[in-house]
């Protein structure tokens, strides 16, 4: 996560914050964190359009979908993660 940190140019701290849903990520730090991950914007909103679509049970849409921030957050949590 340093690593991420250091190349978003975003403190340890608040990307910490992101990460355990305390604090939204704007568009601009999202694209950021993504060039640190070597990952194409596009690529995460489409992933995270295709989790919001398909509950992780297989089931028909759930009566209360993720909002995308949550889904959001997700993505970019286990990208980090990796």
């Amino acid at each position: 996560m340093r690593d991420v940190s250091g190349s978003a140019r975003v403190s340890l701290g608040y990307l910490s914050e992101i990460e355990r849903g305390q604090k939204e990520a704007s568009s601009e730090l999202l694209s950021s964190i993504c060039d640190a991950l070597d990952l194409e914007l596009a690529d995460l909103l489409s992933e995270t359009s295709d989790d919001l679509r398909t509950p992780a049970d297989g089931s028909a849409l759930a009566a209360t979908p993720l909002l995308p921030d949550a889904a959001v957050l997700k993505a970019v949590d286990s990208l980090i993660a990796a």
